[in-house]
Formats: C-alpha cells, structure tokens, sequence
C-alpha cells in the first residue's frame, strides 16, 4: 500500500477520533509540517513511525492492520 492511501486512512481514524494532527505529531515528537507531508505522501511512512502511532493512539492489532496492511 502506497503512503498516500495511508496517510488517507490515518486522517480518517485521527477525524474519528477526534484528535487533531498537531495532538500525533506532538505525541510523535515530530513536526506537523513533517508529519503532514508523510501523511499527504510526500515522506516516506516507515514500520517504525507505523509502529509508534499504533501505541500513541492506542490502536487494536485490528484498526493498525486495515490502515497499514489493508487486511479485512
């Protein structure tokens, strides 16, 4: 899956959940900019910011698994 599908569906969960993406990036220790051009695919997303997020947001192995790998 491409970074773009992802950054797509990580926006969708973030507006579900109603947390904004400074409150991710914040968590993430990185800069909105940067993270917002990784969401938008202009930044690779590597396993190890995947990973970082689902622990951040508290994601089931379910939810992390639809937006990372599309499996459902």
């Amino acid at each position: 899956m491409d970074n773009k599908s992802i950054g797509i569906k990580i926006s969708k969960y973030l507006e579900k959940k109603c947390i904004p993406l400074e409150q991710l990036a914040y968590m993430l220790k990185m800069n909105p900019r940067t993270l917002k051009n990784k969401l938008e695919g202009n930044g690779k997303i590597y396993i190890s910011d995947a990973i970082k997020i689902k622990e951040e947001l508290k994601m089931s192995l379910e939810e992390f698994e639809e937006i990372f790998f599309n499996i459902k």
